[in-house]
């Protein structure tokens, strides 16, 4: 019984981490950070240069954070 639980929550994550990482809810959610002057982060990045840096590398941080899921 506790492996189906294992397993449950782990398709649950899986499935609500494929949701986070869709394009389309990237994009809104950095269209309102951007509508909302967002503060750079912890690592200085503002909301321009964050724009950028998900249009070049975006692919590949989805890919990890789907793979690293597992």
């Amino acid at each position: 019984m506790e492996g189906d639980t294992k397993a449950g929550k782990k398709a649950m994550y899986e499935q609500l981490m494929e949701e986070v990482v869709r394009d389309e809810n990237v994009a809104s959610a950095l269209r309102a950070v951007m509508r909302n002057k967002g503060a750079p982060g912890i690592d200085h990045m503002t909301t321009a240069e964050l724009e950028g840096h998900l249009r070049q590398h975006w692919a590949s941080i989805k890919s990890k954070l789907l793979v690293e899921m597992v």
